[in-house]
């Protein structure tokens, strides 16, 4: 038996998405986000956890964070062996990367950069387990004041965005789109940082952002509860 996964109504996801079962291991690369101040991974894992156990049968999918603060795409594709590949997926969640257009504590990256990491760290992966499930998550939103007044992280997070997409789009990925949504959602609106990039303020316990991220992210998961 397959479900939806936290649908209110019991339709199937919109095509592509990613179906879990309950003997996957699920690697989650990214960021801050899924890195150790944050807990939207965290929030993802608890959700899928509680829906296979409540078929009775204990066995949960494995995940591993593989996100790491202040990441790039580039950081992504050099680490990709022991971040990834050593773990042995069956399921790859990437999110981000936000930091390849950050313009506050690391140089920005450009687009056609980005785009080719993230196509190495696909092509390593696919590599290695040809049969590898992968749903791309875009950067989270961007809704402060920067420093010096300027725009161009949110122009950057677009193109970057856009580039998820199309990657995905080109492979035959799931792909979320969580940077659109946020900006025709009040309710994104009201639970995310006043630093404008993080579900809340650091700390490793499971917020409000972090839910909402995560029931972003869980609109294009299958659950297979066989």
């Amino acid at each position: 038996m397959s479900l939806p996964f936290m649908s209110a109504v019991r339709t199937l996801p919109e095509e592509p998405y990613l179906t879990l079962a309950r003997t996957d291991t699920v690697v989650m690369l990214g960021d801050s986000l899924t890195g150790t101040d944050y807990a939207y991974w965290l929030s993802l894992q608890e959700s899928t956890n509680v829906a296979f156990m409540c078929t009775g049968d204990l066995t949960v999918p494995t995940y591993i964070n593989s996100g790491v603060n202040s990441n790039q795409s580039s950081n992504w594709l050099a680490d990709v062996q022991t971040r990834v590949i050593d773990h042995e997926p069956t399921v790859l969640i990437m999110t981000g990367p936000v930091n390849d257009g950050h313009d506050n504590g690391v140089t920005p990256l450009p687009i056609q950069d980005t785009e080719d990491n993230l196509n190495g760290v696909l092509d390593a992966c696919l590599l290695a387990n040809p049969a590898l499930k992968v749903l791309m998550v875009g950067p989270w939103i961007y809704g402060g004041t920067r420093p010096n007044g300027s725009n161009a992280y949110d122009t950057a997070l677009d193109a970057i965005n856009e580039v998820v997409g199309q990657i995905a789009a080109e492979r035959g990925f799931g792909y979320v789109d969580v940077r659109s949504k946020y900006f025709t959602d009040t309710v994104g609106v009201s639970v995310v940082s006043t630093d404008g990039v993080h579900p809340e303020a650091a700390g490793a316990t499971v917020g409000a952002g972090d839910r909402y991220l995560s029931a972003q992210v869980a609109g294009k998961i299958l659950l297979d509860l066989s």
